[in-house]
């Protein structure tokens, strides 16, 4: 039995419904015997070979397969749970600890900016009444908003990861590719084993792109409360930072989830160049967005803010 085994697959499945569901591919292709009979004793379901009992070919190649078959299978799966759930950012103790004490200084932050406001524009009212009562129209709107805001935050950040999720899902979650790369794995026989570890690699490395989305997310989550306040400052408005850096994260979320799918499904379609192609795009996505003006914004929000701290 493999050490790889899922605890959301069937158990049920018997020992060549696998290759009885893909005969046909698997026998156009030009396999040695000893190949074919080795598919033959493959259980999809618990990824493993009913090798006999002096049947050393199988015992032999089992143990490859039954682990690179495991790891694709295991890779593909975390990055399919990574899901961008809102009880993952909003639930997680540390970052919930953190965006609870930034809402103390939100309040009082808010309250700092509402009376220093006040007083500019009673100020400004006995040398221009008409500009006073206009400014006074503006921030009293404003601080309507950012009292809404304030108020329904959790509830708006639930929505927007909730909307993420759903389509980061609906682009991902394929439940047919683990099972065609396992198909693409045994297709490709020698050659197979080397892709696979190609697959692999990718898949690690699509994995740490996805988490460093959902981190920046959860980061956004924490400080959120202390960045709507500065919209009622007008220097240091850091709230119009921090809501484009919200949307197009999630823009640059679902384009990478749209291009990874894509890849692999070309990927187990056969068509291997073409989906290595399609996952250096992927890569690529953050920066071909930050050209059209709608990536994460995060390096180009704090180059900003960098340079109007500098000229003030």
């Amino acid at each position: 039995m493999s050490v790889f085994q899922f605890d959301d697959m069937k158990a049920n499945a018997e020992t060549g419904e696998f290759y009885d569901k893909y005969k046909e591919q698997i026998e156009s292709r030009p396999f040695s015997e000893h190949y074919r009979v080795l598919m033959e004793k493959y259980d999809y379901d618990t990824n493993s070979f009913d090798c006999g009992l002096v049947d050393f070919y199988c015992k032999v190649f089992s143990g490859y397969y039954e682990a690179i078959i495991g790891i694709n299978q295991k890779m593909y799966t975390t990055i399919e749970s990574i899901g961008f759930t809102p009880n993952k950012i909003m639930d997680n103790p540390e970052f919930k600890r953190f965006k609870e004490g930034f809402s103390v200084l939100s309040k009082t932050m808010l309250g700092i900016f509402i009376m220093w406001h006040a007083m500019s524009i009673v100020a400004q009212s006995y040398m221009n009444p008409e500009g006073g009562a206009i400014a006074l129209n503006q921030k009293l709107v404003k601080l309507l908003a950012i009292s809404i805001v304030l108020f329904l935050y959790d509830d708006l950040m639930n929505l927007i990861l909730l909307i993420i999720s759903m389509s980061f899902r609906a682009v991902v979650s394929a439940p047919h590719s683990i099972e065609r790369t396992t198909l693409m794995i045994f297709l490709n026989g020698r050659h197979g084993i080397l892709l696979s570890f190609l697959v692999a690699g990718s898949l690690v490395v699509f994995y740490v792109a996805f988490t460093y989305r959902l981190v920046l997310y959860g980061f956004m989550y924490a400080v959120g409360v202390i960045a709507i306040p500065t919209a009622l400052n007008d220097e240091y408005d850091y709230f119009s930072v921090w809501l484009r850096t919200i949307i197009n994260n999630g823009v640059t979320v679902i384009a990478q989830g749209i291009t990874f799918s894509l890849g692999f499904q070309h990927l187990i379609g056969g068509r291997v160049t073409l989906g290595f192609a399609l996952f250096i795009l992927t890569l690529t996505v953050p920066s071909l967005l930050g050209q059209l003006g709608a990536s994460s914004g995060a390096a180009r929000g704090i180059a900003t803010v960098v340079r109007t701290v500098a000229r003030r």
